[in-house]
C-alpha cells in the first residue's frame, strides 16, 4: 500500500463523518477562529460554518 493510499484511508476513518474542525483566517494581523462541521467523502473535504469564537 502506498503512502497516498494509507493517507486517504486514514482520512476516511477520521473525517468520514460529521466532525468539528477549527478554521482560522488572518486579516491585518488579527486572527479569527471559527468552528466548522466538516466531513471527507470521495476525495473532497466539505465544511459548513456553524459558529464564530
Amino acid at each position: 500500500m502506498s503512502d497516498f493510499t494509507s493517507a486517504i484511508k486514514l482520512m476516511e476513518i477520521q473525517l468520514g463523518h460529521d466532525v468539528e474542525i477549527p478554521l482560522t483566517t488572518c486579516s491585518n494581523g488579527s486572527a479569527s477562529v471559527r468552528i466548522v462541521n466538516g466531513y471527507y467523502s470521495e476525495g473532497v473535504m466539505s465544511y459548513i460554518l456553524t459558529k464564530t469564537i
